[in-house]
Protein backbone atom coordinates (compact mmCIF):
# COMPACT_ATOMS: atom_id res chain seq x y z
CA UNK A 1 0.00 0.00 0.00
CA UNK A 2 1.32 3.19 -0.99
CA UNK A 3 2.51 6.07 1.56
CA UNK A 4 -0.39 8.46 0.76
CA UNK A 5 -2.90 5.63 1.16
CA UNK A 6 -1.43 5.12 4.46
CA UNK A 7 -1.92 8.56 5.63
CA UNK A 8 -5.49 8.71 3.91
CA UNK A 9 -6.36 6.05 6.25
CA UNK A 10 -4.67 6.76 9.40
CA UNK A 11 -6.58 9.99 9.00
CA UNK A 12 -9.74 8.68 8.43
CA UNK A 13 -9.05 6.65 11.88
CA UNK A 14 -8.52 9.79 13.61
CA UNK A 15 -11.04 11.84 12.38
CA UNK A 16 -13.62 9.00 12.76
CA UNK A 17 -12.16 8.64 16.48
CA UNK A 18 -12.72 12.25 17.26
CA UNK A 19 -15.89 12.58 15.43
CA UNK A 20 -17.17 9.17 18.01
CA UNK A 21 -15.51 11.08 21.27
CA UNK A 22 -17.54 14.34 20.28
CA UNK A 23 -20.86 12.27 19.93
CA UNK A 24 -19.82 10.40 22.96
CA UNK A 25 -19.00 14.06 24.99
CA UNK A 26 -22.44 15.49 23.36
CA UNK A 27 -25.06 12.97 24.41
CA UNK A 28 -23.37 12.67 28.15
CA UNK A 29 -23.08 16.28 28.33
CA UNK A 30 -26.80 16.15 26.95
CA UNK A 31 -27.90 13.41 29.97
CA UNK A 32 -25.98 15.72 32.35
CA UNK A 33 -27.66 18.58 31.60
CA UNK A 34 -31.23 16.85 31.24
CA UNK A 35 -30.56 15.51 35.30
CA UNK A 36 -29.85 19.30 36.82
CA UNK A 37 -33.57 19.59 35.34
CA UNK A 38 -33.02 22.79 33.47
CA UNK A 39 -34.80 22.65 29.97
CA UNK A 40 -32.43 20.62 27.88
CA UNK A 41 -34.09 21.64 24.63
CA UNK A 42 -31.94 25.22 24.95
CA UNK A 43 -28.48 23.32 25.30
CA UNK A 44 -29.03 21.03 22.46
CA UNK A 45 -30.62 23.73 20.34
CA UNK A 46 -27.94 26.38 21.00
CA UNK A 47 -25.82 22.81 20.19
CA UNK A 48 -27.13 22.98 16.60
CA UNK A 49 -26.96 27.01 16.15
CA UNK A 50 -23.47 26.61 16.67
CA UNK A 51 -23.34 23.57 14.87
CA UNK A 52 -25.23 25.26 11.64
CA UNK A 53 -23.10 28.32 12.11
CA UNK A 54 -19.63 26.39 12.01
CA UNK A 55 -21.02 24.27 8.79
CA UNK A 56 -21.75 27.90 7.03
CA UNK A 57 -18.11 28.33 7.32
CA UNK A 58 -17.58 26.07 4.54
CA UNK A 59 -19.47 28.15 2.38
CA UNK A 60 -17.73 31.51 3.25
CA UNK A 61 -14.22 29.43 2.37
CA UNK A 62 -15.58 28.25 -0.96
CA UNK A 63 -16.09 31.97 -1.82
CA UNK A 64 -12.92 33.84 0.05
CA UNK A 65 -10.27 31.91 -1.83
CA UNK A 66 -7.70 35.07 -1.85
CA UNK A 67 -7.00 34.70 1.42
CA UNK A 68 -4.68 31.47 2.79
CA UNK A 69 -6.89 30.62 5.32
CA UNK A 70 -6.23 26.85 4.96
CA UNK A 71 -6.29 23.97 2.05
CA UNK A 72 -9.79 23.39 0.84
CA UNK A 73 -9.68 19.56 1.58
CA UNK A 74 -9.58 20.18 4.88
CA UNK A 75 -12.29 22.32 5.02
CA UNK A 76 -14.46 20.01 3.43
CA UNK A 77 -13.14 17.18 6.07
CA UNK A 78 -14.43 19.34 8.87
CA UNK A 79 -17.83 20.22 7.01
CA UNK A 80 -18.66 16.45 6.76
CA UNK A 81 -17.86 15.23 10.37
CA UNK A 82 -19.45 18.75 11.72
CA UNK A 83 -22.01 17.95 9.81
CA UNK A 84 -22.12 14.11 11.41
CA UNK A 85 -22.00 15.85 14.46
CA UNK A 86 -25.19 18.02 13.95
CA UNK A 87 -27.39 15.65 12.53
CA UNK A 88 -26.64 13.67 15.88
CA UNK A 89 -27.53 16.72 17.80
CA UNK A 90 -30.78 17.47 16.17
CA UNK A 91 -31.77 13.76 16.58
CA UNK A 92 -31.17 14.28 20.74
CA UNK A 93 -32.88 17.98 19.92
CA UNK A 94 -36.35 17.06 18.11
CA UNK A 95 -36.20 13.56 19.76
CA UNK A 96 -37.56 10.77 17.49
CA UNK A 97 -41.12 12.03 17.05
CA UNK A 98 -42.53 14.89 14.90
CA UNK A 99 -42.48 18.39 15.97
CA UNK A 100 -45.79 19.73 17.09
CA UNK A 101 -45.81 23.35 15.82
CA UNK A 102 -46.06 23.97 11.56
CA UNK A 103 -43.14 26.54 12.43
CA UNK A 104 -41.31 23.41 13.97
CA UNK A 105 -42.18 21.23 11.03
CA UNK A 106 -41.04 23.25 8.65
CA UNK A 107 -38.20 23.40 10.13
CA UNK A 108 -37.11 20.07 11.04
CA UNK A 109 -38.17 19.16 7.53
CA UNK A 110 -35.74 21.32 6.19
CA UNK A 111 -33.18 20.41 8.29
CA UNK A 112 -33.92 16.81 7.34
CA UNK A 113 -33.87 17.78 3.81
CA UNK A 114 -30.71 19.82 4.11
CA UNK A 115 -29.30 16.76 5.90
CA UNK A 116 -30.29 14.36 3.29
CA UNK A 117 -28.65 16.03 0.35
CA UNK A 118 -25.63 16.69 2.32
CA UNK A 119 -25.31 12.74 3.02
CA UNK A 120 -26.30 11.77 -0.21
CA UNK A 121 -23.79 14.26 -2.17
CA UNK A 122 -20.87 13.02 0.15
CA UNK A 123 -21.97 9.34 -0.82
CA UNK A 124 -22.17 10.16 -4.43
CA UNK A 125 -18.89 12.15 -4.26
CA UNK A 126 -17.23 8.84 -3.03
CA UNK A 127 -18.95 5.90 -4.68
CA UNK A 128 -19.53 8.41 -8.26
CA UNK A 129 -15.99 9.07 -9.87
CA UNK A 130 -14.83 5.32 -9.28
CA UNK A 131 -17.81 3.88 -10.96
CA UNK A 132 -17.42 6.20 -13.92
CA UNK A 133 -13.99 5.36 -14.10
CA UNK A 134 -14.58 1.96 -14.80
CA UNK A 135 -17.18 2.50 -16.45
CA UNK A 136 -15.22 3.49 -19.68
CA UNK A 137 -14.08 6.89 -21.15
CA UNK A 138 -14.00 10.09 -19.93
CA UNK A 139 -16.75 12.53 -21.02
CA UNK A 140 -15.06 16.09 -21.42
CA UNK A 141 -17.86 18.58 -21.95
CA UNK A 142 -17.09 20.04 -25.20
CA UNK A 143 -16.93 16.15 -26.89
CA UNK A 144 -21.16 15.69 -25.36
CA UNK A 145 -22.33 16.83 -28.68
CA UNK A 146 -20.55 14.50 -30.63
CA UNK A 147 -21.25 11.36 -28.38
CA UNK A 148 -24.79 12.32 -28.36
CA UNK A 149 -24.98 11.77 -32.46
CA UNK A 150 -22.99 8.75 -32.01
CA UNK A 151 -25.41 7.62 -29.52
CA UNK A 152 -28.34 8.52 -32.24
CA UNK A 153 -26.82 6.67 -34.85
CA UNK A 154 -26.27 3.62 -32.87
CA UNK A 155 -30.14 3.67 -32.13
CA UNK A 156 -31.15 4.34 -35.28
CA UNK A 157 -29.44 1.60 -36.73
CA UNK A 158 -30.52 -0.87 -33.85
CA UNK A 159 -33.99 0.35 -35.19
CA UNK A 160 -33.81 -0.03 -38.45
CA UNK A 161 -32.13 -3.38 -38.22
Amino acid sequence: MGKSLMRFAVRRRWNLGLLTAAVALLVVSYGAYRLTLHRAEFFSGWILFGGVLLLALHNLRTRVTMYPIGAASVWLQFHVYVGLLVIVAFVMHVGLHLPDGLLERLLAASFVAVAATGVLGLYWSRRLPDRLTHRGEEVIFERIPAFMAQLRRQAENAVVS
